[in-house]
């Protein structure tokens, strides 16, 4: 398998761990570290997209 990547907002980038099955990577929620996990095919582009742009909203209208 190839090293899979999944880059969102703020410049995060998830990388795919098969020990995992998802996609993770490191970010600052609410001025702390955060862990985000992201569950998808990583062989589905349209999966992937789908996650990527779901946790992208989530992201921006947290403060609301």
């Amino acid at each position: 398998m190839e090293d899979w990547e999944i880059g969102v907002c703020n410049k995060v980038t998830c990388i795919y761990a098969d020990d995992i099955g998802s996609f993770k990577g490191e970010f600052i929620w609410d001025d702390s570290p955060a862990e985000l996990y992201l569950h998808c095919d990583p062989d589905d582009p349209k999966e992937r997209l789908i996650v990527k742009l779901a946790f992208e909203t989530v992201f921006r209208d947290k403060d609301r």
